[in-house]
């Protein structure tokens, strides 16, 4: 409990927006000095993570710094000698991003989500807000557009939207991908023959784009719908096969070795 004697009680709460409804977590609440010390460096006089919490401090001017996920706000604030209270607006709202491949969940683990601010098509350089923005987690944003790039696996499977938060809204956005779990068999003689383990894997598009190298027994990785071909190196012969990805079918593609 903060200690007062020759200090003021100094309380701070925050809002989504405007008479809107108090933020009830997730806040971090930082207390700087006005003024540069001799070093250059700005002191931090006191901190805290409580929604609604009251400093000690003596009368003066201060910088208090107010952080919520991705939105920040700082404000100058004068403290005299009576009890003073401040309400911070932060204009802000949640986005909460899942993926779909079509009526299928996509599980949270293999998402990830860069999230830019500004849309495809506002024009200029859209700024990396949060880079692998983990799936199924309400993430603070300050209300605007946001460009969404969201990756699926480790290859290729990528699609991007544009998206509004509006301030003291939670936006549940569902992003679809076209894409498919393939995984990789090379086997002696003929399809269903014996496994070849420790081969170099290589999947490639139609027009020699390298999207995957692997080395394994059974590699497996999403990839976007579309052609692709698969090359598997061992012991010094190569061996090849076409294969079609549609969206929502999962594959197990064996190249044969003969």
């Amino acid at each position: 409990m903060p200690q007062f004697t020759d200090r003021t009680p100094v309380n701070f709460d925050a809002r989504y927006k405007q008479n809107g409804q108090f933020v009830r977590g997730g806040l971090h609440w930082r207390v700087f000095a006005d003024q540069p010390e001799a070093n250059g460096a700005i002191a931090l006089i006191t901190e805290s993570r409580d929604a609604a919490p009251t400093f000690a401090l003596r009368p003066g001017t201060y910088i208090v710094h107010t952080a919520f996920g991705t939105v920040a706000q700082a404000q100058k604030v004068e403290i005299g000698t009576g009890p003073f209270r401040q309400t911070m607006v932060l204009n802000a709202g949640a986005l909460k991003l899942v993926g779909k491949v079509g009526e299928r969940d996509i599980p949270n683990a293999r998402l990830a989500f860069d999230i830019f601010a500004g849309g495809l098509f506002d024009g200029g350089e859209p700024r990396l807000v949060m880079r692998q923005a983990p799936a199924g987690d309400l993430i603070a944003l300050t209300e605007g557009t946001y460009h969404i790039v969201s990756v699926y696996g480790d290859a290729n499977a990528t699609i991007r939207a544009d998206i509004r938060i509006r301030a003291g809204q939670v936006t549940d956005a569902t992003i679809h991908h076209r894409a498919a779990n393939v995984s990789l068999r090379l086997v002696k003689e003929r399809e269903g023959g014996e496994p070849i383990g420790n081969a170099a894997w290589t999947v490639l598009t139609p027009g020699g784009d390298v999207i995957k190298e692997s080395i394994g027994a059974f590699p497996s990785m999403v990839l976007q719908e579309g052609e692709y071909l698969a090359i598997a190196r061992y012991e010094g012969r190569v061996f090849n096969r076409k294969f079609q990805v549609e969206a929502g079918k999962d594959l197990e593609l064996q190249v044969v070795a003969r």
